[in-house]
């Protein structure tokens, strides 16, 4: 509707920016934003007034889509972020949030609240809940969460895909995707009930939603 990308970057050193925000008509640069490396993709909200990025330093950053050079971060305190953040269910004023960051080897899924106006000020990120999924299940990808579940996904360095609850983190069910190869971030196809899945070999995989 308003004809612009967002991308990510690295920061070449802290040296450039690494949000951008581009006309999508004519290539020019619109705005951009100096948040340190960002590996993963940006994240639009359901009604596409907030994009959402997980830095490479763990921090999540939500940055107005519908008004000039307003952003706000929420300082995780972890040492690494992963992936991409996920809005979950949203109003027209909150949005919930998952995203992955890892620290000393641990990957932890985390749950923001953010809530806006229609102006820049005021915006307020509240943690609203975050786990440590159980140990041994190694490095965990981007989460997804299903709507036709209630329930988090992720994949895993250990060639599984697992199945976790929003509440408390334990693991609600497992599936072997292809063990000694990492398992990437899953996706959910809502109309057939399936996950979607890609892993290191190259292959991808799909399941009926469990």
């Amino acid at each position: 509707a308003n004809n612009v990308i967002w991308v990510s970057t690295l920061s070449n050193g802290g040296l450039q920016p690494s949000l951008w925000k581009i006309d999508s008509l004519t290539g020019a640069g619109i705005s951009n934003f100096s948040l340190g490396d960002i590996s993963g993709s940006p994240t639009l909200n359901l009604f596409g007034t907030v994009v959402y990025v997980v830095t490479d330093s763990g921090d999540l950053v939500a940055v107005r889509n519908d008004i000039t050079a307003c952003a706000n971060t929420f300082v995780s305190g972890a040492t690494s972020g992963t992936g991409f953040p996920i809005p979950a269910a949203s109003s027209s004023t909150n949005d919930a949030i998952f995203f992955t960051t890892t620290t000393a080897g641990a990957g932890t899924i985390h749950k923001a609240s953010f809530t806006y106006g229609p102006a820049c000020g005021g915006e307020t990120f509240v943690a609203a809940g975050g786990f440590t999924p159980p140990s041994g299940i190694g490095t965990i990808s981007t989460p997804i969460w299903n709507p036709l579940t209630g329930f988090i996904y992720v994949g895993s360095s250990d060639g599984n895909l697992y199945k976790i609850s929003p509440a408390d983190g334990s693991i609600a069910g497992t599936r072997i995707v292809n063990t000694g190869f990492t398992i990437g971030d899953p996706s959910v196809d809502v109309f057939l009930s399936r996950l979607i899945v890609g892993d290191t070999q190259g292959r991808i995989y799909s399941f009926d939603v469990f």
